[in-house]
């Protein structure tokens, strides 16, 4: 049976015979570190009454939890991701339909657009394949330190403000290949909806300028876990690479072991980090399924307290 995951399910998550899986899935924040294992206080958490921006689907065999897939919201409620997967290997042969029917059921809440990221040799590429979800885009991660500055020729980054995200979406279009613009955004809205934010991080955004618009648009996340980096460079732009990065490096304020996600369409910015002695830590592959409105389905309606 495929259902809602309820919080009359979640002692047996304390019993013999619980489901004690890895996650199978990545979110932004978890790329780079390994695979979190389903806790019993994460299975009690999942089981809480729904809130609006998240929901938790099983597929129990026998009354036992064999799979769990958790789905919450990114910006708004019409753009969600799979923020954590895990399945016993009774679970695993289940996961297409357990995905297949939690799509379903959010999309009777609003939900437009499923995000899952996964890494890109992992068996789930081809098992949510069969659930719908089709290949929109590639990531490499890279982890370095951000040492000194050298005295070469540095971009000038400012402050992002408010008006200047049209032009940072139209930036994020122009350097993506046909098939990945729907999971970017076709619309200035789907892409807002569509972004990740960092999980208890502070945020610092920055954009070049010029006579032709952007150039260029940095996101920098400094928490717990170190500073992520995020960073787009205009097609046209790719000579500027290192340029970027120093500049990149001069905003982060201080030596750190720092994280970097390079979309595969930038390849100029990962050769750039490579050359300065950058690690590539994973490759990952991020799918989207587009999701249909449904009439409701009493079995998938999340339980209330």
């Amino acid at each position: 049976m495929i259902r809602s995951y309820r919080i009359t399910d979640a002692p047996r998550q304390f019993l013999p015979g619980r489901l004690a899986a890895r996650d199978l899935v990545h979110t932004r924040a978890s790329m780079g570190f390994a695979p979190r294992w389903l806790t019993r206080t994460d299975a009690a958490r999942c089981a809480l009454p729904a809130a609006r921006m998240s929901r938790s689907f099983g597929a129990f065999e026998r009354g036992g939890l064999e799979a769990l897939a958790v789905l919450r919201a990114r910006r708004a409620v019409s753009a969600w991701e799979v923020a954590g997967l895990f399945a016993s290997p009774v679970g695993y042969v289940r996961l297409d339909e357990l995905l297949t029917m939690a799509a379903a059921a959010v999309g009777e809440i609003g939900v437009e657009r499923l995000f899952l990221r996964c890494e890109e040799e992992s068996p789930i590429v081809d098992c949510s394949q069969r659930a719908g979800f089709r290949h929109a885009f590639s990531e490499e991660l890279f982890a370095g330190t951000f040492g000194p500055v050298g005295g070469g020729t540095t971009m000038i980054l400012r402050p992002f403000r408010g008006e200047d995200a049209n032009q940072v979406f139209r930036l994020q279009v122009a350097t993506a290949p046909i098939p990945a613009r729907p999971a970017i955004g076709l619309t200035m809205n789907e892409w807002e909806a569509s972004k990740e934010d960092a999980e208890g991080e502070a945020t610092r955004e920055f954009v070049c300028d010029t006579e032709q618009g952007l150039s260029a648009w940095a996101r920098i996340d400094r928490g717990e876990r170190g500073v992520t980096v995020e960073a787009m460079l205009h097609p046209d732009r790719a000579d500027l690479a290192d340029a970027l990065i120093e500049s990149v490096e001069r905003a982060a304020g201080r030596a750190d072991e720092a994280r970097w996600i390079v979309p595969r369409r930038q390849p100029h910015l990962a050769k750039a980090l490579a050359n300065r002695g950058w690690r590539s830590r994973g490759e990952y592959a991020v799918a989207l399924k587009p999701v249909a409105q449904h009439a409701r389905q009493p079995v998938m309606t999340p339980a209330q307290a």
